[in-house]
């Protein structure tokens, strides 16, 4: 079994101020870098991939199929936590913290895994009596169960990579998987008429290479399979993932509101809306792919230095606010040329509904890491109390709005709901390790996206790319001027040395 690189801590942060906390060594600095690189090009594919395929299916097949895909999608996904009950999250910090163990917690969770996807398979299929999501073709209901299985053992893998902090092994994964799903939609889509269900088979085809290059990289780099039924270890691992489990449920509780619009308003709806929230909601990702990076680190860093779990937070704060403000402006600036380029001229009716969406990314963004902090440091219970709260918040506020008020009705829902769980969460970290984030720190990125907002206004006449390749360009140089935490960051990675360990590592793989 190949031994993934490793880190040390420093036993204090340094001083107060952001700027001079050295919260990692050089080594390790550069080791999150690359891992988070590595899971930029893995996120962006995996979330892309979806993205990209509802642009096919919106273009070629028009909003009503697009709806209904939609629909079944998020249907699907909302039933995900019933597959594994967020193994593939605990395993993420049971491994990071017992990597000698890996191989009997994998064989036991993946045992348990499918024993609850049979299980699984029999909710979905009663569930869709009342939903109808199916249309009452079964054959479509049992691909896409297949795919939503085969999906969630894929992120159970990943999860075991990220634990050993090896991000670049997730990520031939993905791009392999997807790569070849994506080769058959783009044959498949234009050049014959509407079939979710050929469509949900490509699906399922990618996702299996996934599983299989998956399991391969496992055997070779990780660890082995030792599957005995020891029922006091499958006892323990399922008590562990409950609270994951119910995250899961909880997080993909936000479909449930796709569905709703499906069934009080149609298909044709549930595609404009869709279309508007897919983009608005996309760049989600980011904020995923931080915490997905940060989780293995602060969960060390939780039990080994509180100096070291303090530095971790303050930058991730700074960093997603860095990331999101700029994408939540430009996409409430520029919706409706937006929709027009990537959905076609009829979409843009949805850029109300874009608007609204976009409001809530920096709450996202920045209430990721809140929450990751908090799982790190055994205070899931309070994360998933946190998520109960908001879904009963988010429920309540589809049946009521959806209804009455349809697509701006689903918009208002998501943004009030967004808006509860950031301050919940906001409330909770500032509890358990106090305020450490200094405001002042902001500044520059308030400046840039201010300075920004004004070069986008300027350029308005301009195509829609030429707008971005400018904002772009001021905002991110504006911060290489201003922002003296990213200066001394981007001076501790010493990018030349960074450079050549990226490619030596590539060349072991």
């Amino acid at each position: 079994m190949e031994n993934s690189t490793s880190s040390t801590y420093p036993d204090h942060v340094h001083n107060d101020d952001l700027e001079g906390v050295d919260v990692r060594s050089t080594l390790v600095r550069r080791l999150f870098v690359k891992n988070f690189l590595f899971q930029l090009i893995s996120m962006t594919v995996r979330s892309g991939y979806l993205f990209l395929l509802s642009i096919l299916v919106a273009r070629y097949w028009g909003a009503e199929v697009y709806g209904q895909y939609a629909a079944l999608v998020a249907f699907m996904m909302v039933f995900r936590f019933a597959v594994d009950w967020g193994m593939n999250r605990m395993i993420v910090r049971q491994v990071a913290r017992e990597r000698e163990n890996v191989t009997k917690f994998v064989s036991t969770s993946l045992l348990l895994m499918l024993i609850m996807a049979s299980f699984a398979v029999v909710v979905i299929f009663a569930a869709d009596q009342i939903a109808d999501v199916s249309k009452g073709n079964k054959l479509l209901l049992s691909m896409a169960s297949l795919w939503i299985i085969l999906n969630v053992t894929g992120m159970f893998f990943s999860g075991v990579f990220y634990a050993f902090e090896r991000m670049e092994l997730d990520t031939w994964t993905v791009l392999a998987g997807f790569g070849v799903s994506l080769a058959l939609i783009f044959i498949f889509l234009p050049n014959y008429s509407p079939s979710l269900v050929i469509l949900m088979t490509i699906m399922t085809l990618g996702q299996l290479v996934n599983v299989l290059i998956s399991v391969g990289i496992y055997l070779k780099y990780i660890g082995g399979f030792r599957p005995r039924i020891n029922l006091a270890l499958m006892r323990t691992t399922l008590v562990l993932a409950i609270p994951f489990g119910l995250q899961v449920l909880l997080q993909r509780e936000s479909n449930l509101h796709i569905v709703f619009l499906n069934m009080f308003q149609g298909n044709l709806t549930t595609g404009y809306y869709r279309a508007a929230e897919a983009i608005a909601l996309f760049p989600g990702l980011l904020s995923t792919l931080m915490g997905n990076v940060m989780y293995p680190l602060f969960s060390r860093a939780f039990q080994k230095s509180m100096g070291t779990f303090s530095g971790l937070l303050q930058k991730g704060i700074h960093y997603m606010l860095m990331s999101s403000l700029p994408v939540a402006i430009g996409i409430f600036i520029l919706a409706e040329p937006i929709l027009k380029l990537v959905y076609g001229s009829p979409y843009a009716a949805s850029a109300l509904y874009m608007r609204l969406l976009s409001l809530s990314l920096p709450l996202t963004f920045v209430g990721g890491i809140l929450a990751t902090t908090l799982t790190s440091a055994d205070r899931q219970g309070q994360r998933t109390a946190v998520l109960a709260a908001t879904a009963f918040i988010h429920l309540s506020l589809s049946l009521w709005l959806i209804p009455a008020y349809a697509a701006i009705g689903a918009s208002i829902a998501v943004l009030l709901a967004y808006g509860f769980w950031f301050l919940m969460l906001l409330a909770l970290t500032w509890r358990a390790f106090g305020w450490h984030y200094k405001v002042a720190n902001a500044r520059p990125i308030l400046f840039a996206s201010v300075l920004m907002t004004g070069i986008i206004l300027l350029v308005s006449s301009w195509s829609i790319l030429m707008i971005v390749l400018c904002a772009a360009i001021v905002y991110g140089a504006t911060l290489l001027l201003a922002d003296r935490v990213l200066q001394h960051d981007i001076r501790q990675l010493h990018i030349a040395n960074f450079l050549r360990t990226i490619r030596r590592n590539s060349k072991e793989l």
